[in-house]
């Protein structure tokens, strides 16, 4: 059978016995319609399936219950990934259910048409510094959301980072590798996969907290700056090995020109003591070059990464085909060149189906509630240092840099909140035809831990 490697599955040469995959589709058939593999790996399938009650396509994984370490797995399972489905924030994929049958154990997820963060490295190589942290900034949020919820992500690495056909980054699998029993230890041709994330408190097999998960953090950022793993080895022992007793080594000497301060946060959220490293992902990340103004832009339909994309393949699950370099450079670039001019415009809600994806790119131009038919509406244009999720009456109309939000005449309240931050709340007065323009609104740090 061909592996798959994809935003929401595995493929690292290890296949799943053919019996199970008869299992899923003759227990889950009340539920779900069964479409075809996405993806497929030593731990786990994951199948592209509609769930019949909703008529909703979601992305369907399954674990074998004999790779689930101890007696208890399907319980232990079905409470870590329930709390791990109350996760809810914008920039963490949706866990909708779980199950255990008794062969195999289960959980559905939003389906996410994009690429993984993986997938981008696969075809570019080391990125530039701006553009990986417009990725990694809404990660760390994610990550902290989680944190400050006493959930721990344990896997955290390029392959669970998705970017969808809109640009929007999101974290998936929160939680799974400890409902699973265990971290996946998986190895091909010599080269250590996910052993390669993991903290040095992973490695010595004690309790963990939301700094094991910074620790990943760092090591993907050092690997989306120079194309390679700070620790690498030929067996799983010696890596192992060099994550509990080596120190890092400076992203200085593997990537020159880099500042000085880029090497010293990498080398602190490597720390080998937790204590050492920063009290939160999001500092982390802010260290690494202060906050972007922006995390990775939904893409315009008209813009040139829409255009660079489009010959991409839109379901990243289940094809082996990966955009060419030349294209992924393009649209790294265009990236750069629209969070600059502050020309984006666009709307996203959270957790919005898959199907939503297509029409909310069509959206080009801001819209909030509208008023009576026949009266011009106003326009509103907020921007924040650092960049927030943007509420108008309570409704979620993008992130900052938001521009030429359309406004039916009269007061709306303004809110622009995030993770970590007191929120910004006004009261705007909008005319019929006027623009009103709010600029680098500041948001404060909350003093809330």
């Amino acid at each position: 059978m061909t592996d798959y490697p994809d935003s929401q599955g595995r493929a690292n040469g290890e296949q799943i016995p053919p019996v199970m995959e008869a299992g899923v589709r003759r227990d889950l058939d009340r539920d779900y319609r069964i479409e075809r593999v996405l993806g497929r790996g030593g731990m786990s399938i994951v199948y592209l399936a509609r769930e019949i009650e909703l008529n909703r396509l979601v992305a369907l994984k399954v674990l074998p219950l004999q790779l689930a370490m101890g007696p208890d797995a399907a319980d232990r399972f079905k409470r870590e990934a329930k709390i791990a489905a109350s996760l809810d924030h914008p920039h963490i994929v949706p866990i909708y259910r779980v199950g255990a049958t008794q062969s195999f154990l289960w959980y559905s997820m939003k389906w996410v048409k994009g690429v993984s963060l993986k997938d981008i490295l696969a075809d570019t190589g080391p990125m530039e510094l701006k553009d990986i942290l417009r990725i990694l900034d809404p990660v760390a949020s994610a990550l902290h959301h989680a944190h400050r919820r006493g959930i721990v992500h344990r896997d955290v690495k390029p392959e669970n980072v998705l970017i969808d056909e809109a640009g929007w980054v999101t974290v998936c699998d929160f939680g799974i590798a400890k409902a699973f029993g265990t971290v996946p230890l998986t190895q091909t041709g010599g080269t250590l996969g996910t052993p390669g994330y993991m903290s040095t408190e992973q490695c010595y097999g004690q309790t963990l907290d939301g700094r094991s998960d910074q620790y990943s953090l760092a090591i993907v950022a050092y690997e989306c700056l120079t194309g390679s793993l700070p620790f690498t080895a030929d067996s799983l022992g010696e890596i192992v090995r060099k994550h509990c007793l080596e120190p890092p080594p400076r992203v200085t000497e593997a990537r020159r020109g880099l500042p000085e301060s880029v090497a010293d946060a990498l080398v602190r959220a490597m720390s080998k003591q937790p204590s050492e490293r920063f009290d939160s992902v999001l500092q982390f990340v802010e260290a690494l070059g202060g906050t972007p103004s922006q995390p990775v832009p939904a893409f315009a339909a008209s813009s040139s990464v829409s255009k660079a994309l489009a010959a991409a393949p839109t379901e990243r699950v289940g094809s082996p085909t990966l955009p060419t370099p030349a294209r992924w450079a393009t649209a790294l670039a265009a990236i750069a060149l629209i969070a600059g001019i502050f020309i984006v415009t666009w709307i996203t809600r959270p957790q919005a189906t898959p199907e939503d994806a297509a029409s909310a790119a069509e959206m080009q131009e801001g819209t909030a509630p509208s008023g009576e038919p026949g009266v011009a509406p106003g326009t509103l244009s907020v921007s924040s240092r650092p960049w927030g999720y943007v509420y108008v009456d309570d409704s979620l109309v993008g992130t900052t840099p938001r521009m030429g939000i359309r406004l039916a005449p009269g007061r709306h309240q303004l809110r622009i909140a995030r993770e970590g931050y007191e929120p910004f709340e006004q009261v705007v007065e909008i005319a019929s035809g006027q623009e009103v323009r709010l600029s680098q609104v500041v948001l404060r740090r909350s003093d809330t831990p």
